[in-house]
């Protein structure tokens, strides 16, 4: 391959990587973290629809649908009628009419008020306020999963920005040993082979930069589809990944005990079976009601003795409802509701396990990611020097281009697995965060 042919063959590999370089690093909108936890909060179709869910059970607690208030109604009637009567008297006299009318008008307001039942209204409306908490929880939880994994989904972005640093830093040091490649050739120090290998490696390291940009470009669209917006919307990250390396197994798990969503969740239920038990338990009891009212009446009738009737006035009374047999369904009913009380009491004791062995799983992989991180700071520092070491042998030819490429490659491992392991951890710190309910102020 002649020098033209060659020199054409390198601005065609360089060329489209130095054009993704130049767009890449064009002015976009810089978005920060919290800004986008904003926006997911405000616009994440999940979080809105638990919303109206919460909203809904803030509405049901209320008296009135426990049964605590009176109930009031207005109600009225009319009728009219056409009849044809016959009327035979003991006195042997008669009394017919034909088609003679008759009308009845009744209203009147009337007033149902439970005094009494066994307290099953109070158990109802201590069991609405627990559902409402419950809808608060529910809502918490979404929030709780939305961040994390918005989170999660930009320290993936942020590492695989670092990792398409990494290899462009690749190609400036695959291209300077092309150059180096190409003057040794000119001096007659090195073979042709020397500088096909090193375009080569330079293709190689160019191809992995523009598949790294495209997982970059797709995450953001991912991002901004969480986000609830244009997928196509722009904007870049400057960010790092910080990871907290204080924290202690012990005091996630004494968080996790009062904080994590799950565990409230299965205690908020375990309250309502113990409320719906109570409820089963007024039904023993008997029912006593107050009625009022006042009603109105007035009729006519062209037949009969009486030609109108009218009769209106205040009216009250009391019922009581003695509930004596009503085929065991109410003992059932409770025997059932015993045994729903053992499977939540147990399905509780069931969560805070898994929730106390979840957290001892992820402190693991928390603990060894930093102890990784750490030995992989200590391996970068290395692989740099060693790369300076190399290039100036490679420059003196005192090492070959397979060489030196190898030991490139061990550099570029190097830098990828810090950032592997960096976000390892910071995605068991924000799991464990989670899991203790520290993620986000309740």
């Amino acid at each position: 391959m002649n020098k033209n042919r060659l020199s054409h063959y390198m601005k065609k590999i360089i060329a489209p990587v130095m054009m993704l370089l130049f767009f890449s690093a064009q002015a976009q909108p810089v978005l920060t973290l919290d800004e986008a936890i904003e926006i997911v909060l405000k616009n994440n179709y999940g979080i809105q629809i638990v919303q109206l869910e919460k909203q809904i059970t803030d509405l049901q607690n209320h008296p009135g649908y426990a049964g605590m208030l009176p109930t009031i109604s207005a109600t009225a009637t009319y009728n009219t009628e056409l009849s044809n009567t016959e009327q035979l008297y003991f006195s042997g006299d008669t009394r017919s009419e034909k088609n003679a009318g008759s009308t009845v008008f009744d209203g009147g307001v009337y007033l149902n008020y439970t005094l009494f039942d066994g307290f099953g209204m109070f158990a109802t409306k201590e069991k609405l306020e627990q559902l409402a908490a419950l809808g608060e929880l529910e809502w918490r939880r979404q929030v709780e999963e939305t961040v994390f994994t918005l989170m999660t989904s930009w320290y993936q972005l942020v590492q695989l920005q670092y990792a398409a640093n990494v290899l462009d830093s690749a190609i400036d040091l695959s291209n300077e040993r092309y150059q180096i490649a190409r003057a040794r050739e000119s001096a007659g120090n090195a073979s042709g082979q020397d500088v096909l290998q090193a375009i080569v490696d330079l293709n190689a390291d160019s191809s992995a930069y523009i598949n790294m940009e495209l997982q970059v470009k797709n995450t953001k669209v991912e991002i901004n589809n969480f986000l609830g917006r244009n997928p196509e919307t722009l904007f870049s990250v400057n960010d790092k990944i910080i990871v907290d390396r204080s924290l202690q197994v012990e005091t996630i798990k004494s968080n996790a005990s009062t904080n994590n969503i799950d565990i409230l969740l299965m205690q908020k239920d375990d309250q309502i079976v113990d409320l719906q038990i109570k409820e089963l338990k007024a039904m023993l009891y008997p029912t006593l009601s107050l009625t009022g009212g006042y009603g109105y009446l007035k009729s006519t009738s062209e037949a009969g003795f009486v030609e109108s009737n009218l009769s209106y006035g205040p009216s009250v009374g009391l019922t009581i409802d003695i509930p004596l047999f009503n085929g065991f369904t109410t003992t059932r009913s409770l025997d059932i509701a015993g045994l729903n009380k053992q499977i939540t009491a147990t399905q509780l004791l069931q969560t805070q396990l898994a929730v106390e062995t979840y957290i001892t799983t992820v402190y693991n992989q928390y603990v060894t990611a930093l102890y990784l991180v750490g030995l992989q700071e200590r391996n970068i520092e290395v692989a740099r020097q060693n790369i300076k070491i190399a290039l100036e042998q490679y420059h003196t030819g005192r090492i070959t281009s397979v060489e030196l490429r190898e030991i490139q490659q061990t550099q570029i491992d190097a830098e990828n697995t810090l950032l592997v392991e960096t976000l390892k951890a910071r995605l068991a710190e924000l799991q464990l965060k989670k899991l203790g309910g520290m993620l986000i102020t309740p």
